[in-house]
């Protein structure tokens, strides 16, 4: 009788351990990430054209949340000189593109700010800034 006990409550225990999600073989959330591409250009001057996931065609303001969440930023040169992004403030930079190549970085901004972009390539000209804002539950909110 004892054994049968034993059993019963050894399977409730392994039930609970599993049920909590204690064992999974597969990652059940996804990381958030935040993806967006801009493009270098000339037409008199050097200017950033938002191509994907941005609000703004010229020189636009890029925005991501601080945390934990991977900002990813494809930067493409579809001009004829060869252009630089410069993150300042978070020091991130993209590899030196030369006209038709592209770059990608990843950013992971702890703290909410506002950090100003240049092109290296072009005296640090300034271009456009990337916002950093926190984002927070909606039932943390105080009525």
């Amino acid at each position: 009788m004892s054994v049968i006990v034993i059993g019963i409550a050894s399977f409730a225990i392994l039930m609970v351990f599993v049920g909590e999600g204690n064992v999974r073989h597969v990652q059940i959330y996804l990381p958030e990430q935040i993806k967006q591409t801009i493009a270098f250009e000339e037409n008199g001057h050097v200017r950033v054209d938002g191509v994907f996931g941005t609000g703004e065609a010229d020189n636009p303001t890029l925005i991501t949340r601080s945390g934990n969440y991977a900002y990813v930023l494809t930067v493409v040169n579809r001009g004829k000189l060869p252009h630089m992004l410069y993150i300042d403030g978070l020091n991130i930079q993209t590899k030196f593109l030369h006209p038709d190549e592209n770059d990608t970085i990843t950013v992971i901004p702890k703290e909410p700010g506002i950090y100003h972009y240049y092109d290296r390539a072009s005296q640090m000209q300034l271009l456009g800034e990337l916002r950093v804002v926190q984002v927070i539950p909606e039932d943390s909110f105080k009525k």
